[in-house]
């Protein structure tokens, strides 16, 4: 196990092609924005973790998620932590007059990753609520009810919207996103992601 003051980095193989497509079709500024605001949400990730003294382990870039891994954290930590993220976006939201795009980039950013299904900051934050409020064995049970709930509901708006306004295949692409979120076990991560 490595030191506690010694972070491990890595880097998914892919992150480099996926970035190079991404400066190939989409214009700079806009991407610049998608960038620093992903960057300031993981940095409040780290920074909660950092003033509630928990050891990050490693910090692992993929192409889609960066993934922090750390010591165990009580429910609480694991709240906080989860919400810090959703927090830098937000500051970064308050910037709007000086920054428009960067700001409407960090707000949606933000308000999706509080969407409650886990592993989005949101469904962490509400796993570690619900594992505040009630004994280990009903926490497991009711967080994943809620879990389903969610993405029912979600998936149920996604085909009203596409049936009702006509949207046809965006609605469509957007209900395929997510059935693929899956709904793991919380006690197989131990990370902030």
């Amino acid at each position: 196990m490595p030191s506690p003051n010694k972070i491990k980095f890595q880097l998914d193989s892919w992150v480099p092609v996926y970035w190079a497509v991404l400066l190939l079709t989409i214009p700079l500024k806009p991407l610049a924005c998608i960038l620093v605001s992903i960057t300031v949400h993981e940095l409040f990730h780290f920074l909660a973790a950092k003033i509630l003294k928990i050891p990050v382990i490693s910090i692992k870039i993929h192409v889609l998620r960066i993934k922090m891994t750390v010591n165990n954290m009580s429910n609480l930590q694991e709240m906080i932590c989860a919400l810090a993220g959703p927090l830098g976006g937000f500051f970064l939201a308050g910037i709007f007059h000086k920054y428009p795009l960067l700001s409407l980039c960090a707000l949606l950013h933000s308000v999706f990753n509080l969407i409650p299904l886990y592993p989005l900051d949101g469904g962490r934050a509400m796993c570690s609520l619900i594992g505040l409020l009630f004994p280990r064995e009903k926490s497991e049970w009711l967080c994943r009810l809620f879990q389903w709930m969610i993405l029912s509901l979600l998936f149920a708006a996604c085909l009203y919207g596409s049936y009702r306004y006509h949207t046809g295949a965006p609605l469509f692409l957007l209900t395929v996103i997510i059935l693929q979120i899956k709904i793991p076990c919380k006690e197989n991560f131990i990370g902030v992601q």
